[in-house]
């Protein structure tokens, strides 16, 4: 909402806030206690076992970063049956064991060259709709990089491709927008002869 609430403009975000109001209202009449449900899910509480165990991770982490900080232990090295179960329930924590700090990096380096693929769509976007689009498009990107902290999200291939095709979008949404676009092809010259 704070990527897209600048894109919408005012009367826009005051058209989303009411419907919102009313759906949350309506929400609140149609199922009491479920809001207090919703609320639960983002009240961290230490003695939440799912918390906890997050939690847990970070010492085994730091031990398997310690040992290969740079290049890691490597992809699908880190197989839950040989560590008694042991899943890291975090994208980053994962890459950082498997792919150690260039993983990490890398991994970091593709979502902000595609944020800022898309702000700069953004700022020469002409129309209303493109600079939506683009906006979306930052959202979602922003959306990816904080869920991948919370599932091990790139071991489900849905996300992956999810991811996959928003990150070729915003090069998309950047190439659509460039000044020079109806000059530029990837036709070779001798195709056009």
């Amino acid at each position: 909402m704070l990527v897209m609430i600048p894109a919408w403009g005012r009367r826009m975000s005051v058209n989303i806030g009411g419907i919102g109001a009313i759906l949350i209202a309506a929400f609140i009449v149609g199922r009491p206690g479920e809001l207090g449900t919703l609320q639960s899910l983002f009240y961290v509480d230490s003695n939440d076992p799912s918390i906890a165990g997050r939690l847990q991770d970070y010492a085994s982490v730091s031990t398997w970063y310690a040992q290969r900080p740079w290049l890691g232990r490597g992809p699908g090295t880190l197989i839950p049956q040989a560590y008694h179960g042991l899943i890291l329930d975090n994208e980053w924590l994962y890459t950082v064991v498997t792919g150690g700090l260039f993983g990490v990096l890398a991994l970091a380096v593709v979502h902000v060259v595609a944020l800022v693929l898309a702000f700069v769509a953004l700022l020469r976007s002409r129309s209303k709709e493109d600079r939506q689009l683009c906006a979306a498009l930052m959202a979602a990107v922003l959306i990816s990089v904080v869920v991948a902290g919370t599932f091990d999200s790139l071991g489900f291939s849905t996300y992956a491709f999810t991811v996959a095709i928003l990150l070729g979008m915003c090069g998309t949404v950047w190439r659509f927008t460039h000044p020079a676009r109806s000059v530029r092809t990837s036709t070779s010259w001798r195709a056009t002869r």
